[in-house]
């Protein structure tokens, strides 16, 4: 699970570079690593959902992950420019072999604007995610 966390963290950084100092991008990015490992650890105490194998991470104003806000806190950024930068209501799904981002539109029932697949380690279809339909439909 690690390169696919350092694809989804290389992912989110990309959109802070050069509008943030660079070394406090870094340093998000090393604590927010450490979070996301945290809650990928099979013996978690910080993510006790049944559901370990993959990780939904959401960047909604209204609905911020606490280990985004955790990491950014540590490095001293505000969450808020942080969200900022990012597109607004992304959410990054990071699965074994697999990691893809979902921005939806901005109206309340959660339609998909945009959805992509950044690392995809095997021929795996995203047929396994409860979301597939509709993400798939989307996308056609």
């Amino acid at each position: 699970m690690q390169v696919e966390v350092k694809v989804a963290l290389n992912f989110l950084l990309s959109f802070l570079y050069d509008k943030l100092p660079r070394r406090k991008v870094n340093l998000f990015g090393d604590e927010l690593k450490k979070y996301l490992m945290l809650k990928f650890h099979p013996t978690s105490v910080a993510d006790s959902t049944e559901n370990a194998s993959y990780l939904s991470i959401n960047f909604k104003p209204c609905d911020i992950e606490p280990c985004i806000q955790i990491a950014a806190k540590d490095c001293v950024l505000d969450v808020q420019e942080i969200l900022e930068y990012l597109p607004s209501r992304l959410r990054l799904f990071v699965k074994p072999s697999l990691v893809y981002y979902v921005i939806y539109t901005d109206s309340s029932n959660n339609e998909i604007q945009e959805m992509k697949i950044i690392y995809n380690d095997t021929n795996s279809s995203l047929t396994s995610h409860s979301d597939s339909a509709s993400l798939q439909s989307k996308n056609n």
